[in-house]
């Protein structure tokens, strides 16, 4: 449904950036807000290192493992995910982290990977038995792995281009 505030063009509808638009999200330009929008709440948002071959093979075991499509994705390096870092007062400089933000929550390394398999439920789910374990230690852990990432497994020059259908998965 198209308003006097929107038009078509290459058989996609743009909403013009009028205050009030009456396209109730419906139109390109809105969902593209929506999307840019750091307090998004409709999804959990999985910030990751664009250049770690790990973090993109995490990313891509997650989005196949994600069975009602509840997560969002967006790189640290990217504007989605630095406005992010800025908005939370996180240095925009360390892409050694993995961060979870679920609605105005912040989950970061070893805790965001597990809110986000109690997030994907089971079989997944078992994994959070490791919160148990101090975070301290977890964290550890991770901080152990992150500083060897690109060691073990390869550093992009480039952050990957997600296919037209996964796109609306990612943030930016």
């Amino acid at each position: 449904i198209m308003t006097s505030r929107c038009v078509r063009l290459d058989a996609s509808v743009f909403c013009h950036q009028f205050r009030g638009c009456t396209c109730r999200g419906k139109c390109i330009s809105c969902q593209y807000r929506e999307r840019m929008s750091v307090t998004n709440s409709h999804h959990p948002v999985i910030l990751f290192d664009g250049q770690c071959n790990l973090c993109n093979g995490v990313v891509q075991f997650i989005i196949k493992r994600d069975k009602t499509d509840a997560f969002r994705f967006a790189s640290l390096q990217g504007r989605y995910g630095q406005s992010v870092l800025e908005k939370y007062g996180l240095p925009r400089e360390d892409l050694n982290t993995f961060i979870l933000l679920d609605g105005d929550r912040i989950f970061s390394k070893s805790s965001g990977a597990l809110q986000v398999c109690r997030i994907m439920g089971w079989p997944w789910k078992i994994f959070n038995l490791f919160i148990l374990v101090p975070g301290f230690i977890r964290d550890m852990a991770y901080e152990w792995i992150a500083k060897n990432r690109y060691r073990w497994f390869g550093k992009k020059n480039e952050c990957q281009v997600p296919s037209r259908e996964l796109s609306m998965k990612f943030m930016d």
